[in-house]
């Protein structure tokens, strides 16, 4: 009897063991050097949001990258005084993929504005370039993303945000949003990245957006949408992301979903820089055994150099130092490839025919 009381006592502290309650706070959000990959599957995948609640087993695993994206995090300072003027007070920049150009406009690189602190991390707003001009879109009040300390048993929180951009004689807009915020569960989180302390964040987004073209006025209620995050520790992005739509013939419908992830042969949306071809060499190209690296990069900066096929299947991959290198391509078969290198500030492409 006592053995089995034992035993049952014993399995009880195993299960608690597998997963803990913690605590999220500033240290656990992207820092300025930080860049980090996340995955997305097909847009058809759904996932189970109802399961949640404290001690919960959350299993992702079957997720499957089809694209992916890189977030660098940078200082204000690192970004055009003309933007970042706007938005004092912020300590943190994502940096922005833009097309050159949309509907005949130019387009500059985009900036998304942070201040984050021990109380809270607050979404400043965004700032970008149209054919040249400075156009700043700051939240005032701003954005509170997350309140610090989060954790499971808090009481929820409301903010609001606010955002107006007028360009005189063109065009009027003013957005307003409301965010209520709650940990709904805590538990241990599993996906192809790997498995996780978490607790789960859930945002409900409400507002409305005006509009003034000329006489033309225009204001639109936007459908609630949510924002369901797995957050772990020290890890800067959600281990996973849902996005939802509440449409009211429908209901809610799963808009996007993404995962932290590590670089995968995936095709990679995101900031990327091509070739300079004074600033990195590969030689010889084509090349038979090996090729040596070098370039004007920092001397001995770590870096990973890995080799796609055309198709986008990665064939090789290899940790070398920036400077110069000497790669060995013995087992690597004859063929055109796309080399890409990355450091931790920046990224390079470039081709390289191996011939034997």
């Amino acid at each position: 009897m006592i053995k089995s009381l034992f035993l049952a006592f014993l399995g009880v502290i195993i299960s608690f063991s597998l997963s803990a309650q913690i605590t999220i706070q500033q240290a656990d959000m992207p820092q300025i050097g930080d860049s980090l990959y996340s995955s997305f599957p097909d847009s058809l995948t759904q996932v189970d949001l109802d399961q949640t609640g404290p001690n919960s087993n959350w299993d992702f695993r079957s997720l499957e990258a089809i694209v992916q994206q890189r977030d660098i995090f940078v200082a204000p300072s690192s970004t055009p005084f003309t933007l970042s003027f706007f938005f004092l007070g912020s300590n943190l920049v994502r940096l922005i993929p833009t097309p050159d150009s949309i509907a005949g406009f130019g387009l500059g690189e985009g900036f998304q504005y942070f201040k984050s602190s021990s109380s809270g991390f607050e979404n400043m707003g965004f700032g970008g370039f149209l054919n040249g001009i400075p156009v700043p879109l700051a939240n005032d009040p701003t954005d509170t993303v997350y309140t610090f300390p989060l954790a499971y048993g808090n009481d929820t929180t409301i903010t609001s945000s606010l955002v107006e951009l007028s360009i005189p004689g063109l065009v009027f807009i003013r957005q307003e949003q409301t965010r209520s915020t709650v940990v709904d569960g805590w538990g241990s989180i599993q996906t192809p990245y790997g498995t996780f302390d978490a607790i789960r964040v859930v945002s409900s987004l409400t507002g409305q957006d005006s509009i003034s073209l000329d006489t033309i006025h225009v204001g639109l209620e936007r459908p609630l949408s949510r924002e369901y995050k797995w957050l772990a520790q020290g890890e800067g992005l959600p281990i996973l992301q849902v996005n939802t739509s509440v449409l009211d013939s429908i209901g809610e419908v799963q808009t996007s979903i993404s995962y932290r992830d590590s670089v995968r042969a995936v095709p990679l949306v995101g900031i990327e820089k091509p070739l300079p071809a004074k600033s990195l060499q590969l030689y010889p190209n084509p090349a038979q055994n090996q090729v040596s690296l070098s370039g004007s990069l920092p001397i001995g900066q770590p870096a990973e150099l890995q080799l796609f096929s055309l198709d986008g299947q990665l064939i090789y991959s290899t940790n070398v130092r920036t400077g110069q290198s000497i790669i060995p391509l013995l087992h690597v078969p004859s063929g055109q490839y796309i080399v890409r290198l990355l450091t931790k500030e920046e990224q390079y492409r470039g081709k390289l025919l191996i011939r034997k």
